[in-house]
């Protein structure tokens, strides 16, 4: 049997559908990952991860304590992977198919990006050492959903090489240490702030201002920050500074107030120049510019002196004149990058929609994986004479398409030549199919259609004509010796530009120019027009992140997202720009650990990790891992104790004491708070740990967390209390809960949750409405405990089948309150659903198998004081005092009750009844009597 695994669902079911001949198998843990089917004679298993096996933790002890990122760093259990953090099911499904089945070969069915092959290769590898399994691992990168491009890659997939397993462990080891200066930070930068505003808040009235909500609570209080997220913020917060700063000197007439801002830089490796535009006036009279060669000045200051020294020069005499034709190609295949800032500026859209609409394109096969590594065009083999000649059903792209097979035919490049051309090119987006805008794809979803046609668009320019430009390279010779070369182009022939406009590429006149022929000159400016600085968008922002280097684009792209989720960005007419909690959070780093978001430590944090790549063998591999983690965790504490000092400093300055100088034992809380400490073992022998989150989460962690990593649930409400008297079935305490709702009942967590997961019907270990005392507990109670069983045991017999929400356990009276109103709650104590009618009802209800038409609950008979009998729905009564409308479910004194409640519901007599009910209510309110 062979084993497909892959990392998302929506590909497995494609392969379900590609290798399935007749009807789907599934296994019987009835999970929609995890497909077998036997196709050409094989049999497969087809299992999808969806998502991690592996994350990163902090290890308990420093989840809520730790401050000190030495103390994070020099313990080699602080961060901890667990590979059944994410999709236990996924995770328990795999390790039984190694060990059940009998797996011959295993295929990792990789989407082609460095996050699939770091799940595949590293996380999937260490769950295979783990059941030892032994035989060969290969792969088969998903670049094209075609069912051709699969079945050939399923006849010979390719084998795990050194170089995808260098690219999974440098992913993997960023992750980590990105894991450990995120954790690491935050609790130093969530500390520092939370001690800033709580010893001296009129300093810093305007941080205490935006994390006002939060501290309101201050378990709760929460700073995240990481290298990738303070970096994006340095950004943003840097290019707002500069817009801003540029804004403030126009003046009113809109110009600016200075030359030095009208200047233009361009980056020639370190050097930084100027550009300048001459103006020239021809025979004709007509005017003209080119651009002094930017090699003649090295700085600012020989820029402006130089046109100081022209300046009121009318004539210049050209010298040393070479004219030339260039060839300019189309633009290469988009990528991601500089497709979805193409998006952007035609479009308008936000690049993590146009990212969305990209993988949808890919999952219905209409394009190449959007965000590939490693990946050739050539692979995809595909046929671009009949993918061109499909092109032709696109309105738009007719003529064009018409004119290039033309000129294939004419024999002036040949379609070989051009498509060899294109597999050169690596980790672009092709079009497999040729859709038109009123195909299914595309009928309903227009936006879908936008970004698939430029896609298109692009892959056509490369088969049109290029473009020709006339460039001249010559010498200005001025009075007083003064010379500067300079250069001057124009599009001769349009080409690919005739059909595909682009921007400062379009025709243009160029002056006669001649040797020793002198030309009159209109005037010097300086060039701005190469570089217009404005406020940052996310597909800008990407850009300058691909430009400097600095990691994964998607990944960044991804991180933006979360930034405007967590409220540190938001997006004003399309550009980015901090909120005023992002604002503050900037500046606060910026006086204190000012490292985080510069680019310099970015920058050698990836360079530093890329160089793994020159590894030679598996050895020297470990070797550079082991090496390159220290390294740059000691230039992370390096960093950190420089910012510490200067934090230091400032912080004195506004009175708040020196960050050491705290007490012994002090430790600033995290978003994890310990409940007081509960004698429970896990089965493994190991102590259980009480845990809540900062959504009032409860829940019981075993501390062996790589052997076991056991949980068991606990209810959100009531205060706990650990008994002494043991289960009889687990052995394990007992918890009781006091619940101001519930009141008391005991509960014992193991056997609950085991319960749970099996999804089995109610068992003697649910011990939170256990009727069977003598089988469940042990005999050595107090008379108090014996009192609480007694109450619990005549609570659940009054219980009313079903509860509405759960549909699983029964709804138990409670007292009443103040308001003369009792409660139903349900048993399950993690649903917690209440449902309140009058004392008197409730003290007289007797459980009916009959059913509700309006919900799922079971009727209850209700005895009047008069004697008389009806029918009553509690959860609709509950719904009636909480709107005051009356329904079919609000059965008291309804004449049709006897029919409301049925053994089932038929939506023909619910409608009927509903109609019967609104007329008798009309004509009682016609006919009072």
């Amino acid at each position: 049997m062979k084993m497909l695994v892959t990392d998302d669902n929506k590909i497995a079911r494609k392969l379900l559908v590609l290798l399935e001949k007749r009807r789907r198998h599934r296994h019987s843990r009835n999970s929609i990952y995890y497909y077998k089917v036997r196709s050409r004679r094989e049999t497969f298993l087809i299992v999808s991860t969806n998502g991690h096996l592996q994350v990163f933790q902090n290890s308990s002890i420093y989840k809520w304590t730790g401050i000190d990122p030495r103390k994070i760093i020099e313990d080699p259990n602080s961060v901890i992977p667990i590979l059944n953090a994410f999709n236990k099911d996924n995770y328990y499904n795999l390790q039984n198919s190694f060990t059940r089945e009998n797996i011959t070969e295993c295929i990792l069915a990789i989407s082609p990006d460095i996050t699939s092959l770091t799940i595949m290769i590293k996380e999937l590898g260490n769950l295979l050492g783990k059941v030892e399994y032994d035989d060969g691992v290969c792969k088969i990168p998903l670049v094209s959903l075609e069912p051709r491009y699969i079945f050939h890659q399923l006849k010979s997939p390719s084998p795990i090489t050194f170089k995808d397993r260098k690219l999974a462990e440098a992913e993997y080891l960023r992750s980590y240490l990105d894991a450990i200066i995120s954790f690491s930070m935050t609790q130093q930068l969530t500390y520092t702030i939370k001690r800033c505003i709580k010893e001296n808040p009129e300093a810093f009235d305007e941080l205490h201002d935006v994390l006002k909500k939060d501290l309101r609570n201050r378990k709760n209080l929460l700073i995240p920050i990481s290298r990738v997220q303070a970096l994006i913020l340095n950004l943003v917060h840097e290019n707002t500074s500069i817009v801003e700063e540029r804004n403030n000197q126009i003046d009113g007439n809109g110009e600016y107030s200075k030359l030095v801002e009208l200047s233009s830089k361009e980056n020639h490796g370190s050097q930084v120049v100027h550009s300048i535009l001459v103006k020239v006036r021809d025979d004709s009279g007509n005017l003209h510019r080119f651009k002094v060669d930017a090699s003649n000045f090295n700085s600012e200051e020989d820029a402006r002196g130089f046109i100081n020294k022209v300046q009121g020069m009318e004539r210049a005499r050209i010298k040393d004149l070479k004219e030339e034709n260039e060839a300019v190609f189309p633009p290469a295949l988009h990528e991601v990058s500089s497709l979805v800032e193409e998006i952007a500026s035609i479009h308008g859209f936000p690049t993590t929609y146009t990212y969305k609409i990209l993988q949808d394109l890919y999952h219905d096969v209409l394009i190449s994986y959007p965000n590939p590594i490693e990946f050739k065009v050539a692979s995809l083999q595909l046929n671009h004479g009949d993918l061109i000649s499909a092109c032709k059903r696109i309105e738009e792209l007719e003529d064009v398409c018409r004119e290039i097979e033309d000129d294939l035919e004419g024999g002036q490049e040949t379609i070989q030549g051009i498509s060899a051309r294109i597999n050169e090119q690596e980790n672009v987006i092709l079009p497999l199919r040729i859709m038109t805008s009123k195909d299914p794809p595309f009928k309903n979803r227009p936006n879908h259609w936008k970004v698939y046609s430029e896609i298109v668009k692009r892959y056509v320019m490369q088969f049109t004509k290029p473009a020709t430009r006339k460039v001249s390279r010559f010498t200005l010779s001025f009075k007083r010796k003064l010379e500067c070369k300079a250069i001057s182009s124009s599009i001769s022939k349009e080409g690919f530009l005739s059909r595909f406009p682009a921007p400062g590429m379009q025709s243009a006149g160029q002056p006669n120019l001649d040797v020793l022929k002198s030309i009159e000159i209109e005037g010097f400016t300086i060039d701005d027009s190469n570089e217009k600085i404005t406020y940052l968008t996310d597909a800008s922002l990407l850009k300058k992140i691909k430009e400097t280097d600095l990691g994964d684009t998607v990944s960044f792209l991804l991180m933006i997202e979360k930034l405007i989720a967590n409220n540190y960005l938001q997006v004003v007419n399309k550009h980015l720009k901090l909120t005023k909690r992002g604002t503050e959070i900037v500046k606060f780093l910026q006086y204190t650990y000012d490292f985080l978001g510069s680019v310099d430590f970015s920058k050698h944090f990836v360079e530093s990790i890329k160089s793994l790549e020159h590894s030679t063998d598996e050895s020297d591999l470990k070797r550079n891992i082991a090496q390159l983690k220290e390294d740059l965790l000691r230039n992370y504490l390096e960093k950190f104790d420089e910012s510490r000092e200067r934090a230091n400093t400032y912080l004195i300055s506004k009175g708040i004491q020196d960050l050491d100088s705290r007490e012994p034992g002090s430790h600033a809380k995290s978003r994890f708070e310990t409940i007081p400490e509960t004698m429970l073992f896990c089965s493994c022998g190991s102590p259980m740990r009480t845990i809540e989150t900062k959504h009032g989460r409860r829940f019981l962690a075993c501390e062996n967390r790589l052997e076991c990593g056991n949980t068991a649930a606990l209810p959100n409400d009531g205060k706990i209390t650990v008994l002494t008297k043991t289960c009889s079935i687990c052995n394990g305490h007992v918890l009781k809960i006091d619940d101001s709702n519930r009141g008391i009942y005991l509960f014992c967590p193991n056997c609950w949750t085991q319960n749970y997961r099996t999804d089995d019907e109610l068992e003697i270990g649910y011990c939170a409405t256990c009727v069977q005392r003598e089988y469940c507990w042990t005999d050595d109670d107090d008379e108090d405990s014996l009192n609480l069983l007694w109450n619990l045991r005549k609570q659940h017999e009054k219980a009313i089948e079903i509860c509405p929400r759960c549909q699983k356990w029964p709804m138990m009276v409670l007292e009443a309150d103040d308001n003369g109103l009792s409660t139903l709650a349900c048993e399950n104590p993690f649903c917690s659903y209440r449902i309140d009618i009058p004392t008197p009802i409730a003290r007289n209800l007797t459980p009916t198998t009959k059913k509700c038409l309006i919900c799922p609950m079971n009727a209850a008979k209700f005895k009047a004081r008069n004697g008389k009998e009806y029918h009553v729905c509690p959860n609709c009564l509950h719904e009636y005092y909480k709107t005051h409308r009356r329904e079919i479910g609000f059965c008291m004194g309804c004449v049709y009750h006897d029919a409301c409640f049925i053994g089932r519901t038929i939506p023909e007599t619910k409608k009927t009844l509903k109609e019967a009910v609104q007329k008798n209510l009309e004509q009682q309110a016609v006919n009072p009597e």
